[in-house]
């Protein structure tokens, strides 16, 4: 699913990060697209730098698609991630690239959560704690019991 030009030639995207307009780059992605597999691949090189010291990294990414049942095609990443010593290889939409991670992979695999889950269980670990000090409680019944819940005996 890779756009060809009318000329035939694969489309690459570059995009680059400046501190100011005109001022040096300080980070890049590239997308190179590769004629490989039944559906293509995405060859990404990055860029960050952290003071003076540039890192560049590169990773190959293969691409699916689905079709819909309302028509057309829709196209995947195929996460790229290692666990042990076999590829994540789910299909996503999306591959994200966390603060000092050198490739990109899914939700997953960097173990990524909504910022509205993690509101609504920041308190969790403290209830799992107080029901370890009341013999039979549990972390939900110490939670409904902290925060004016009916309690049924």
């Amino acid at each position: 699913m890779i756009q060809i030009a009318a000329d035939g030639a694969p489309i690459a995207a570059h995009v680059s990060w400046t501190l100011y307009p005109g001022g040096d780059e300080i980070a890049y992605l590239r997308a190179d697209p590769v004629l490989i597999g039944p559906f293509g691949a995405i060859h990404l090189r990055f860029s960050s730098a952290e003071g003076a010291t540039k890192q560049e990294t590169s990773q190959l990414v293969y691409l699916d698609t689905t079709r819909p049942f309302f028509g057309g095609t829709r196209p995947w990443f195929i996460c790229p991630i290692e666990s042990g010593s076999e590829p994540c290889g789910r299909r996503v939409g999306i591959l994200y690239l966390p603060p000092n991670a050198s490739h990109f992979g899914c939700r997953a695999c960097w173990d990524l959560t909504y910022a509205s889950c993690r509101a609504s269980h920041r308190y969790d670990r403290m209830f799992e704690e107080l029901a370890r000090l009341k013999p039979g409680a549990t972390a939900a019944s110490m939670r409904d019991f902290l925060q004016g819940a009916p309690r049924w005996t």
